[in-house]
């Protein structure tokens, strides 16, 4: 028997499925043992891959670490062309034309509602004519509030993509005022909110409905339905910001053969729609989405919207400047700032420098 040991995040989705796909793995032929460790939730894709690499043979990766990692040398391109999965997923894994981890779980901007009529086709006004503190709450801590002004920036038509500049300053400041005003109508926490804060709150009633939240499946059970985002225009929004996790494998790995073989088994359409979905995953298959339509709002809701959405770059710079981008964002939020400019200019000249690289 084969031993590997392995990194995940800390969180049902991200352990719950493991021992049931390792089981159908050693059923299969294989003869295989992973000890896995944990991530914090809230820190997971934000530790640098060169401490987690060294210290496994096989670990979950946020698609937007793909290409530092990969320029790094810290995992290993693996050969796979069957595209199985739903939105970007499996186009995010690629850098530099290669492949170097298989997507397992997949979510993307979407708004939730409990107890509360869907807000799904307003127009951003009419959101925020009906929006309270007591009623709204969103994510904005950390990186969240970057993946919110970028999912309002693309839904808006801005176009963010490496290689081209910025969008215009006019089009910048006019989101970000549209940032601010969420964030002043939303719960007081929300600048200190993850995503699993506000739908934690959606669960216990301490607020209503969340304009833009990472849907999760397992909160459906709390009786949180999910559905599109609001839009500029009230239609179905386009190019929502999207969280892709993958599995690697550490080019350190003693056990590289055994690893790949089951990072593609974790990742494979039967799987991902039977193991995975049955205990506490969300898979990134279209298989699964579509299998389980009738049981889920985030499926059958927002399938549209999830293959419409936006992933991050995958650049061995962005790392990065994302951190640039966020911390001083978030900061700006955090102090009620009006200096919209001030803030255009520092997020501007970290998207230009991204792209002299």
């Amino acid at each position: 028997m084969s031993n590997l040991s392995g990194i995940t995040w800390d969180h049902r989705r991200g352990w719950g499925p493991l021992e049931m796909v390792q089981n159908s793995h050693n059923q299969s032929g294989a003869s295989l043992s992973i000890d896995w460790m944990f991530q914090e939730q809230d820190q997971f894709g934000m530790i640098p891959v060169n401490e987690i690499s060294e210290q496994c043979d096989i670990f979950f990766i946020h698609q937007s670490q793909i290409g530092q990692a990969a320029s790094d040398g810290l995992i290993l391109s693996i050969d796979d062309t069957y595209d199985h999965y739903v939105g970007q997923a499996f186009a995010s894994c690629h850098w530099n034309e290669k492949l170097w981890a298989l997507p397992v779980d997949m979510s993307c901007h979407v708004s939730a509602c409990k107890d509360h009529e869907s807000i799904s086709r307003m127009n951003w006004d009419e959101l925020l004519n009906i929006a309270s503190p007591s009623q709204m709450g969103i994510a904005l801590a950390g990186v969240n509030c970057l993946e919110v002004l970028f999912s309002l920036l693309v839904t808006g038509g801005n176009f963010l993509l490496l290689g081209q500049e910025f969008p215009l300053s006019g089009k910048v400041v006019d989101t970000l005022d549209l940032l601010k005003a969420l964030k002043s109508e939303a719960h007081p926490d929300s600048i200190n909110w993850y995503t699993r804060d506000v739908l934690d709150a959606l669960s216990v009633g301490t607020i209503k409905f969340s304009p833009m939240v990472f849907g999760s499946i397992e909160y459906e059970i709390n009786g949180i339905v999910y559905d599109d985002i609001p839009s500029y225009t009230g239609k179905k929004p386009h190019g929502v910001c999207s969280r892709v996790y993958a599995v690697a494998v550490s080019a350190h790995s003693k056990n590289q053969d055994e690893a790949i073989a089951f990072a593609k088994t974790m990742s494979s359409a039967a799987i991902q729609a039977n193991e995975w979905l049955a205990n506490g995953g969300q898979p990134a298959s279209r298989n699964a989405w579509f299998k389980n339509m009738r049981k889920f709002s985030l499926f059958k809701n927002t399938l549209f919207t999830m293959d419409e959405s936006f992933c991050r770059p995958t650049h061995n710079q962005w790392l990065d400047c994302q951190y640039d981008m966020f911390t001083e964002l978030h900061d700006w939020l955090s102090k009620d700032s009006n200096d919209f400019f001030g803030i255009d200019k520092h997020l501007r000249e970290c998207w230009a420098k991204l792209n002299q690289f």
